[in-house]
């Protein structure tokens, strides 16, 4: 029945996007020697695989299969939906980290060079980038975000 074999390929699609939101949200085992500047990267990596899954779910081979499923009036579709708004908020949340942090990348061009009086006089610039991600970002204003980036920071 062509319902169920939709439906299967609908659990699979379902399974990989769930993958990759629990991904999302775990905090990464780095090298100590990490700075803030992985931490963009980490970011940026994340908010191109999150919008990447987003095209596809509005592209024409998922709509299809959802526009059938919703005829045959699947039950899977109210979880489907739910984890479409879950992929949504995650990819907004990658999107506006990386908007943030990208304020990192200047003040800390200092902190990898070898001239100590560079990085000291970057210092200050570095702690007010940090306080206003932590005000300003509706994402990374928790104190284990935060804590997780002046770890890199230091």
């Amino acid at each position: 029945d062509t319902v169920n074999q939709l439906e299967e390929v609908l659990t699979i699609w379902y399974k990989q996007i769930e993958h990759v939101l629990i991904e999302s949200k775990q905090l990464r085992r780095e090298a100590k020697d990490s700075g803030p500047l992985m931490e963009l990267e980490n970011w940026k990596y994340m908010s191109a695989k999150l919008n990447f899954i987003i095209e596809q779910i509005k592209g024409q081979n998922c709509k299809a299969v959802i526009n059938v499923l919703k005829v045959a009036h699947s039950k899977m579709l109210k979880s489907w939906q739910e984890l479409d708004g879950k992929i949504t908020d995650a990819a907004n949340e990658s999107k506006d980290n990386v908007r943030y942090l990208s304020t990192l990348e200047k003040v800390c061009q200092p902190l990898y060079t070898t001239d100590v009086v560079l990085m000291t006089q970057g210092i200050p610039y570095l702690i007010k980038a940090v306080q206003m991600i932590h005000r300003v970002s509706k994402y990374y204003n928790t104190s284990e975000r935060i804590t997780s980036l002046l770890i890199k920071v230091s």
